[in-house]
């Protein structure tokens, strides 16, 4: 049954239509039941915005983070159809480790490789209306994407109920890409988006005392012309790809529009005028008020309250629109879209003069210039999770840790940062914890806007210390300050020195290798071959250039086979398709010579180095390859090719 007659006192305005949706016994055949388990399980975490939001913003988890349904939708990622349905069980959705979003389970899942996976939360009723709507031929299998997205809504005709335990949850929707098999034991990460607007205000004139003149006692805030129905997804192209980050509204084909008239606005009432309304409006999105309407009938509030002006107190209305910074140089505040995901913080700056005396005028009042003077603050948490703010300005991280790769040496990480403030944010400081430093480059993007911009993380060089290290990024806009913590894993090489690359003078003319060389903190193996037979390889005799001897020997899948100590290292790099995708290779003589050099430098205690001779990449002749002693230092070639004795550890370099 529709959610329209299931919640009391949801129910359409004026001549909006009652859609009652019943499920047909063809759905019945497909519906899905709430899993109980299964052999093959899946599991996702799920972004809830605001999560991690500071104590700053007193935020009621049961409201706007609660989650208490799921719904999985699997779509193929090539032609975009709907492939299979999965209700989550209560059992399989707990709260994610620490508290930070949810966690949830989805057992056998049949089309499990190259599959878009929609997850709704809190909506079951309208997911098994949307697949009602898309049913041909007795089932929704094989329906567009697109078209499943369009009949996903929610109805509500009157306020989106906040009161204690009947609290209606905020539908949200979020998508996880999956290329390779749903079953690859990776945690699938979703970040949800809610359907909803969110609308706060803020009284800094009211009147802590016997009223004086400039004070006004908020009393009520009336929301006039409002839609009533929403989709639950944000837009989508013509392919049925979600778009991140609300810009536009997306609207269905009827949004069930309440026209101001006497008695259908939402009304919020306020028994303290210092105290602010908060976790209350909540509203579906919304087109812009048009510049040039002569009847405004767009989305607007109205402030219902008393002025106290040196002739007394009197009760008014206050039209305030949904506007953009007034602009000096035009003379115009420009209307915006209300948009999911995104919270409006009005602010009562400057009570001047008297308001209307009905809310009917005010309702229907043109312009936005009013004697009650207010500014909105525009808070878009697609991506942001970690928000502060101080009333008037906001400073926001798409989160508060990051976790860098141990090889990501040279290769940028961008985390989404933003602000409302005039002059943009800046990196202020970085605190590195502990005794290693200055291992992290971080920038501002040149891409965006000083307001709206990525913040590029570059870690210097490998992690070769053993262990984990962490440094505090500190951002500045204004007087805001907010923190992301950066940690970056430990590799499992250890660093060496510069003793990669090539040995030749720099600039100045001192002569020194080219990069850093680093080595494994353990064997990649033993008893392995240099060769399958006693033949000269090509282009493996350089002293120097491990990196180029290991991609002769490993080029083709041939070369691999009759090259075992080589393959080993070729295979600890991700599908190397050329020779500068070998991370890891075969030290070269040189190279493992430097690895016996700096060896009382490295964690031997932690990490020790055998005291036997270790295969280099360096050929000596058709039957000989070069290897080095790791007791003496020695360097040997008195080993045959096909001889299993040597160990092996890969090196890499930047």
């Amino acid at each position: 049954m529709s959610r329209l007659l299931t919640h009391k006192g949801r129910l359409a305005c004026g001549v909006a239509m009652l859609l009652t949706v019943s499920l047909c016994s063809c759905i019945a055949e497909h519906e899905s039941v709430p899993e109980t388990g299964g052999d093959r399980e899946a599991a996702f975490i799920l972004n809830v915005p605001g999560m991690n939001v500071p104590l700053t913003r007193a935020l009621d988890p049961a409201k706007e983070q609660e989650v208490t349904e799921i719904d999985v939708v699997i779509f193929n990622a090539v032609d975009r159809t709907l492939a299979e349905y999965h209700r989550v069980a209560a059992i399989d959705l707990t709260p994610a480790t620490g508290g930070d979003g949810w966690q949830c389970k989805i057992h056998n899942i049949e089309t499990s490789t190259n599959i878009t996976a929609a997850v709704i939360a809190n909506a079951s009723l309208e997911v098994s209306e949307a697949l009602a709507a898309v049913t041909q031929n007795g089932t929704y299998l094989g329906a567009d994407k697109a078209g499943f997205l369009d009949a996903l809504e929610v109805a509500v005709g009157t306020k989106w109920n906040t009161t204690g335990t009947g609290y209606w949850k905020i539908p949200m929707y979020g998508e996880a890409r999956i290329a390779g098999s749903i079953y690859s034991g990776t945690l699938h990460e979703v970040n949800l988006t809610r359907m909803l607007a969110k609308v706060d205000i803020v009284n800094t004139v009211a009147p802590v005392g016997i009223p004086v003149a400039g004070n006004f006692k908020l009393t009520a805030v009336h929301v006039v012309n409002y839609n009533t129905r929403g989709r639950i997804a944000p837009t989508w192209d013509t392919q049925g790809d979600i778009q991140l980050g609300a810009t536009i509204p997306n609207l269905p084909s009827y949004t069930g529009k309440c026209v101001w008239m006497d008695g259908n606005e939402l009304t919020y009432t306020t028994s303290s005028s210092t105290a602010p309304i908060e976790n209350e409006i909540y509203l579906f999105e919304a087109a812009a008020m048009s510049e040039n309407t002569t009847t405004p009938n767009g989305l607007r509030l109205v402030f219902e309250g008393e002025f106290t002006s040196v002739d007394g107190t009197e009760h008014y209305y206050y039209p305030v629109d949904f506007t953009a910074p007034y602009d000096t140089q035009t003379g115009k505040a420009y209307y915006i879209p209300v948009l999911r995901n995104n919270r409006y913080l009005f602010t009562i700056n400057e009570a001047s003069g008297r308001g209307y005396d009905s809310l009917g005028e005010a309702a229907m009042a043109l312009g936005v210039m009013s004697n009650l003077r207010t500014r909105v603050l525009v808070v878009d948490e697609s991506g942001i999770r970690n928000i502060v703010w101080n009333g008037g300005y906001f400073l926001g991280l798409a989160d508060n840790e990051v976790i860098l790769g141990e090889s990501l040496a040279g290769s940028t990480v961008n985390v989404k940062c933003t602000t409302n403030y005039a002059d943009g944010w800046m990196v202020d400081r970085i605190e590195y914890q502990g005794m290693q430093t200055n291992w992290l480059k971080v920038d501002k993007s040149s891409s965006s806007s000083d307001m709206h911009s990525d913040l590029e993380l570059t870690p210097l060089v490998v992690n070769g210390s053993g262990t984990e290290r962490t440094a505090i990024v500190y951002i500045k806009a204004g007087r805001l300050t907010n923190k992301l913590i950066v940690t970056q894993q430990a590799s499992e090489g250890l660093f060496v020195g510069r003793f990669g690359g090539q040995l030749k003078p720099d600039a100045n003319g001192v002569w020194q290798y080219e990069k850093m060389l680093y080595v494994q903190n353990s064997n990649e193996g033993s008893l392995v071959r240099w060769k399958t037979t006693n033949t000269l390889t090509v282009n493996v005799a350089s002293d120097w250039d491990g990196r180029q001897n290991t991609w002769s020997m490993t080029s083709s899948s041939d070369l691999r086979d009759e090259h075992p100590v080589a393959k080993l290292c070729y295979y600890k790099n991700y599908m190397p398709t050329s020779m500068s995708d070998l991370n890891w290779f075969l030290p070269s003589q040189k190279q493992l010579m430097a690895v016996w050099i700096s060896r009382n430098g490295l964690n031997i205690v932690a990490y020790p180095i055998d005291h036997k001779v270790y295969w280099s990449s360096t050929e000596y002749d058709i039957t000989h390859p070069w290897g080095v002693n790791m007791f003496s230092g020695g360097t040997s070639t008195d080993m045959d090719k096909r001889s299993t004795s040597p160990v092996v550890r890969c090196v890499m370099e930047y």
